[in-house]
């Protein structure tokens, strides 16, 4: 085998590899509790549909898959299992599921079949609980968040991040500090902090717009894939400041008439007859 038949071969055999691993490796999407998703299995079926789930347990364990949703084509109607009555309905795209008013519970595998043939991409749902935290203008808040993270990792391997609402707060990238504009001298975290497993975000003078959600991740020497921290993340509201109530005296006018007694002469003035 020549040199170019060789490379093509290498070359296939390694597309090959990357598509066996993509089309197996499932697909991870997050959701906030009480939120909205829609699990996306691109393709179509002409038969029946189901999608079911697996309870992922410690060790990356899965439990036998249930029932989320049936399908039956012939009459378009679905039929939820048991948990997720009143929470499912049909997405834009054929083999599209969406869950509505999410629960924690949810969190696992989804796995989509086409008359008993499993869909080739399953979906890892992650759902997240959210905390609620208000302040007003001016305040300071901190975010508290934890991570299992390493007792003497040294400032080059430092890294975890915070986001709001999808945008970058604060990251640190191998003990360098970047912190988005909007936040410029505003927003906090510690490196001795990360070391004792506490990620937390603090934020000074709140604004208006510093209202969102925002949550942690990190990655560890050890691990280095990115994990969520605890709690998964926070719900910030923000009203302006209340205003301080002025007292205002109130003065008061008092008016004094005073009256002159008449004379006798102009008394009888009054009272005499017009001629």
């Amino acid at each position: 085998m020549n040199t170019f038949l060789k490379k093509r071969f290498v070359a296939c055999f390694l597309h090959l590899l990357y598509y066996i691993a993509e089309s197996k490796s499932p697909l991870t999407i997050e959701v906030v509790v009480s939120a909205s998703v829609t699990l996306r299995f691109s393709g179509s079926c002409d038969g029946a549909v189901e999608w079911k789930y697996r309870q992922i347990m410690a060790q990356q364990q899965l439990l036998p898959p249930t029932l989320v949703a049936h399908l039956d084509q012939g009459t378009g109607r679905l039929t939820p299992g048991e948990g997720f009555k009143g929470r499912v309905e049909l997405g834009h795209r054929d083999l599209d599921l969406k869950i509505t008013s999410v629960v924690y519970n949810d969190n696992g595998w989804y796995e989509c079949y086409c008359n008993s043939t499993q869909h080739p991409r399953d979906v890892v749902l992650v759902v997240m609980a959210s905390i609620e935290k208000a302040a007003h203008v001016g305040e300071n808040v901190t975010f508290t968040c934890h991570g299992s993270t390493g007792k003497q990792t040294p400032d080059s391997e430092v890294h975890f991040y915070w986001e709001k609402d999808g945008q970058t707060v604060l990251n640190v990238t191998a003990g360098h500090f970047v912190v988005d504009h909007e936040f410029k001298d505003r927003a906090s975290v510690s490196l001795d902090g990360y070391r004792r497993g506490d990620l937390s975000l603090t934020l000074t003078d709140v604004r208006l717009s510093d209202k969102g959600k925002y949550q942690c991740s990190f990655i560890t020497a050890t691990d280095r894939r990115r994990q969520r921290g605890h709690p998964d993340s926070w719900d910030l509201t923000v009203t302006p400041k209340a205003k301080e109530k002025q007292s205002e005296e109130a003065g008061t006018l008092s008016i004094y008439i005073g009256i002159r007694p008449l004379s006798s002469e102009l008394r009888e003035d009054l009272f005499l007859p017009q001629a």
